[in-house]
């Protein structure tokens, strides 16, 4: 059974079946139209089915629902991760100079240090920092889920791995906080608090589509426009594992749920 629904998964097409194309110009539509444009699922969303699947029929395998767990049977390819496009020092230098005439410009410091993702750093909370020790924990992550925006755990237990903050993160942290102090005292009965170290001029959690247009402002301004926010995550694990870091602390910093995963990202980045 299992098989089978993965192999009508691998043929099903999403535009005939999510009418992707019902909205768009009649010269431009296909699958609502008879013309089927074969857009099946890739192997990375028939992983994805196929690992909720699984996780599914463990539940209920445990709870002796199922006597046995058969999507396990099942053998799916491994995925195959893009290797990570880091940055020139210079480039990261030239960014971030740009963005320190901004109230982000913390974020794209903690972004360029420890390579925290976006709904991470929109997710971080005052709580999860000890600026006297100087350590820093990711526990909750922002994005936004069916029209909602949303706080969740961070993907993987290894991305809540408390770590140690670099001296410059860490002085531009308590400058911004020292702001955001002066930030919520403007906005008086306004501000509604949420503990976030990089809210909105009102303290409530920031859309991940306002930091995307947030920073294709810096980016374009200092003569990047190609440069994506997560390359500054992937310039962090590179740069470390070419200063010969490592491999499991590059991991914990890069909050990595297996160590396979690092290297197999950044394997062309080592000496």
């Amino acid at each position: 059974m299992d098989r089978h629904l993965i192999a009508v998964c691998r043929q099903k097409c999403l535009c005939c079946v999510n009418r992707y194309d019902k909205y768009r110009k009649k010269e431009q539509q296909c699958c609502s139209v008879g013309k089927c444009c074969q857009r099946t699922p890739s192997t990375r969303q028939i992983q994805y089915i196929h690992a909720v699947l699984r996780n599914a029929l463990s539940n209920a395998e445990r709870d002796e629902i199922i006597t046995r767990n058969v999507a396990k049977l099942v053998q799916i390819p491994a995925p195959r991760y893009k290797i990570g496009k880091g940055l020139p020092v210079s480039d990261v230098k030239r960014i971030l100079a740009e963005a320190q005439r901004t109230r982000l410009y913390a974020l794209y410091v903690l972004a360029a240090t420890l390579g925290f993702r976006r709904g991470e750093l929109l997710g971080l909370r005052w709580s999860d920092l000890d600026l006297n020790l100087g350590t820093i924990a990711s526990i909750k992550t922002v994005q936004r889920v069916k029209g909602r925006l949303l706080m969740d755990d961070t993907k993987t237990e290894d991305s809540d791995n408390t770590v140690p903050l670099p001296k410059i993160t860490k002085r531009v942290l308590i400058e911004h906080r020292d702001r955001q102090a002066a930030e919520r005292a403007l906005a008086g009965d306004l501000w509604a608090e949420h503990d976030l170290v990089f809210p909105t001029s009102v303290g409530t959690p920031m859309e991940p589509r306002s930091l995307n247009r947030h920073f294709d402002r810096i980016r374009t301004r200092a003569g990047y426009p190609h440069v994506r926010l997560h390359d500054f995550r992937h310039t962090v694990v590179s740069l470390l594992l070419q200063l010969k870091a490592p491999p499991h602390v590059v991991q914990r910093i890069a909050r990595h749920a297996d160590l396979d995963v690092t290297l197999g990202i950044y394997a062309h980045t080592r000496p």
